[in-house]
């Protein structure tokens, strides 16, 4: 058998593997879910705006300055 007979075969193998995959019954659930991603909205996954956050989440940024002003000093 020669490498292009073999490779022909190994990747119609995948192929049928990948089509029996996606068409089983037991995935159709998952992969519906799966094709409304590109639709759902954004929104829901973006931080809140600056004013409406709790003051407690501005932690990241308190050490940096914390930081300059420990620079600044003489």
């Amino acid at each position: 058998m020669t490498f292009g007979a073999f490779a022909t075969l190994l990747v119609s193998l995948a192929f049928a593997g990948l089509f029996y995959w996606v068409l089983n019954p037991r995935n159709k659930a998952r992969l519906q879910s799966y094709a409304s991603i590109p639709l759902d909205d954004d929104d829901a996954r973006k931080p809140p705006p600056r004013e409406q956050r709790r003051p407690d989440s501005d932690r990241q940024t308190k050490p940096s300055e914390e930081l300059r002003r420990e620079e600044s000093r003489p």
